[in-house]
């Protein structure tokens, strides 16, 4: 993700990055000097400094495709997510047409059971 910011500040004309986080938040500050920031230390607080070279059409190819894939990742957890829940749908109305109680696990097996459809007489139609 700090990449992706990178990249987007690059683009907008940002010629500088700077980082203000704690001494003891080395993830942050790992991230920060991979990306090839210059890490300052004053006791309890840090900053990070990162000089962005001037976009050009690689880093705007590079963003744009980036945020393609992104999307393109999204939209497809999307539609994982409606496939998962129709299959789980689908599984509890069958469960229902063979009269089984609801699977272990999906909330319902304390739910009151509901009552069996009663079948008409032919007599009574």
């Amino acid at each position: 993700m700090y990449d992706r910011a990178v990249i987007h500040a690059r683009n907008a004309g940002v010629e500088q990055m700077y980082v203000h986080a704690l001494s003891e938040n080395t993830p942050m500050l790992r991230i920060a000097r991979n990306a090839g920031s210059t890490v300052h230390r004053d006791g309890i607080e840090s900053e990070a400094f990162l000089k962005l070279p001037p976009a050009n059409f690689n880093s705007h190819m590079a963003e744009a495709i980036e945020e393609h894939y992104a999307e393109f990742d999204y939209q497809l957890k999307v539609q994982a997510n409606h496939v998962q829940d129709l299959f789980e749908n689908l599984q509890k109305w069958q469960r229902s047409l063979r009269g089984l109680p609801p699977a272990a696990g999906t909330g319902q097996e304390n739910a009151p059971a509901e009552p069996a459809a009663t079948p008409k007489h032919p007599d009574h139609s």
